[in-house]
């Protein structure tokens, strides 16, 4: 008979309050009230939802399975908060490798980050877990389910905050806290697209925001005054903050315009990629820019 493998614990979700009051000796009084929390179901769930995904796509063939299990302890009779185990298990002998659930733990990061409109901007708060492990297509995959999440719960106040931790390389602990996200405005197809070269000047991940400084057919800045636009994905943020933090600034970026209910136009990034002088070669400068 095989010897069950221990489940391994990718993530804890803790609530604040205090659950249960102690009676007396063993005895203990469940405050059901301080035990709800819906906006901690919502993620926990999305996050096992994905997860199993995940995996399901990209190691279909290590039977791992996502679930999760509510715990509390007992050891300071006077703070007995529940928390909620994300646990991953393996059907296999030789269990969960550490490189996989490494990756788990920074599929959990980047999902939570990422509805998050409080988490800052993304220079301000570096992921020790690591999302450079993750292909486009994976970003992408993780974006997609990020983007539903969003969409689901537009703006939504978090009335009972948490906090996330998350194991991995490095332990990380992630407030949930303020609001969920809201989600940006896609391209309706009724305004011309517009393609230019930029030097990235910085994003401001809370916003979906990335500042652009537009370059000439010689990568010269020709305005100094960067720019501000609207992302229109998560992974478009990874690329503008890679760019930033490098020796080579230089992207080329598709946007389009569009007026917002206020009457005031607002400029969307479709696209962007890292690019190099060589590729200015058959550049034309977008006078409208």
């Amino acid at each position: 008979m095989k010897k069950p493998q221990q489940p391994t614990v990718l993530a804890t979700f803790r609530l604040a309050n205090n659950v249960l009051t102690h009676i007396d000796g063993d005895i203990y009084r469940i405050d059901r009230e301080q035990a709800k929390n819906s906006d901690l179901d919502s993620i926990s769930s999305r996050v096992i939802n994905l997860i199993n995904s995940y995996l399901d796509e990209y190691y279909p063939h290590h039977n791992i399975v996502v679930s999760f299990d509510s715990i509390v302890s007992t050891e300071n009779c006077a703070d007995v908060p529940l928390n909620t185990l994300i646990l991953a298990e393996s059907e296999s002998s030789k269990g969960i490798s550490e490189n996989i659930k490494n990756e788990l733990c920074s599929v959990v990061t980047k999902f939570i980050e990422n509805v998050l409109s409080s988490r800052g901007d993304l220079f301000a708060i570096s992921n020790p877990n690591g999302e450079d492990i993750f292909t486009p297509e994976k970003s992408n995959f993780i974006d997609g389910y990020t983007s539903t999440f969003i969409n689901k719960f537009p703006g939504k106040s978090i009335t009972k905050p948490f906090v996330c931790s998350v194991l991995g390389g490095k332990p990380l602990e992630i407030p949930v806290q303020g609001t969920f996200k809201s989600p940006v405005a896609q391209n309706t197809g009724t305004e011309d697209d517009a393609t230019f070269f930029a030097h990235c000047d910085g994003v401001k991940g809370s916003e979906m925001l990335i500042f652009l400084k537009i370059v000439g057919t010689t990568s010269n800045v020709i305005n100094h005054t960067a720019k501000t636009f609207i992302a229109e994905q998560e992974s478009f943020l990874k690329i503008a903050a890679a760019a930033y933090a490098s020796d080579n600034l230089l992207v080329k970026v598709v946007i389009y315009e569009k007026v917002d209910d206020k009457g005031k136009a607002r400029s969307y990034i479709k696209n962007i990629s890292s690019a190099h002088v060589e590729d200015l070669e058959a550049f034309e400068l977008v006078e409208c820019i």
